[in-house]
């Protein structure tokens, strides 16, 4: 879960927020787990 607060904090760099955070586990096998982190970003003007 670290690299999924590492990539919340460089958006909130580019924008005013990050909202709408979505992690897709997939797992293969019992040794290897897949996932990715899907999210909106939002700029206020």
């Amino acid at each position: 879960m670290r690299s999924l607060k590492q990539a919340k904090d460089a958006y909130e760099k580019k924008a005013d927020g990050y909202i709408n955070i979505k992690v897709m586990w997939q797992f293969i096998g019992t040794k290897r787990i897949i996932y990715q982190v899907c999210g909106d970003i939002v700029r206020r003007k």
